[in-house]
């Protein structure tokens, strides 16, 4: 599947794949050309204050947050 994403946020943290940000105005674009009859997927990020992380099947989040969130959750996986 081809992703695709635009992400504006206020404040906060951002991660889409492997593209991550945070800090104040937050905005980033990245395009994925889809090919032949490949699916296309578009994610549109808008966000106030807070986080948007997007990540494929089981690949891990990672830690780097500075202690915004609670990692000792238990996550699944957003595309099985």
């Amino acid at each position: 599947m081809s992703v695709s994403s635009e992400v504006q946020m206020g404040v906060g943290h951002a991660q889409v794949l492997d593209r991550s940000s945070d800090g104040l105005d937050i905005d980033f674009e990245q395009t994925a050309a889809a090919t032949g009859d490949q699916p296309r997927l578009l994610i549109d990020g808008q966000v106030g204050i807070g986080a948007l992380e997007v990540v494929r099947g089981d690949d891990p989040i990672p830690s780097n947050r500075d202690g915004w969130w609670d990692d000792r959750a238990v996550l699944g996986t957003a595309c099985p």
